[in-house]
């Protein structure tokens, strides 16, 4: 701003200059009222001039404060754009996490049903296995009381015999 009021006082002084230049010519009155009309033009030129500064420096604080605006709402813009992000990665963060926990749910029910399963058979050879061993033990104790039967009949047939021979 001090560079272009410095450019107006430049334009100014050759204002000056050129009527200066005009009156030693002689191209122009000398005479007590043209100077002070050209002094009167000089002071109503300065004064547009300091107008049309002021007004374009004015144009200039316009124009920042609407860019400023303008950067403003691109940044609110920007920072609700990432909020509404945020919000959405946060959604799909949880919504993954349920599924997550409802997938390990169901490999743990799984996991638990094939143990019962397999305890269930486990139980099963158990319970055979006890059953089969009764079964053999059962069988042997037979087995052994037709044998001692049969040896006291064979005994008591024999001493029939040896009874009957002798």
């Amino acid at each position: 701003m001090l560079s272009y009021l410095r450019l107006q006082s430049v334009k100014l002084s050759q204002t000056a200059e050129y009527w200066l230049i005009l009156v030693e010519s002689g191209e122009y009155d000398t005479t007590g009222m043209a100077m002070e009309h050209v002094f009167k033009e000089t002071k109503i030129v300065a004064v547009k001039r300091d107008g049309e500064s002021k007004h374009e420096e004015i144009n200039v604080n316009t124009k920042v404060k609407i860019f400023k605006n303008q950067r403003e709402d691109e940044i609110a813009e920007a920072n609700a754009q990432l909020d509404t992000k945020k919000a959405n990665w946060s959604r799909d963060t949880k919504i993954a996490e349920v599924k997550a926990s409802k997938a390990i749910s169901l490999i743990e029910a799984e996991l638990q049903r094939e143990v019962e399963f397999k305890n269930a058979l486990t139980l099963t050879e158990k319970l055979r296995a006890q059953n089969l061993s009764k079964a053999i033990v059962t069988n042997k104790i037979k087995v052994q009381k037709a044998k001692w039967e049969l040896l006291n009949k064979q005994r008591v047939v024999d001493s029939v015999l040896y009874e009957q021979e002798k």
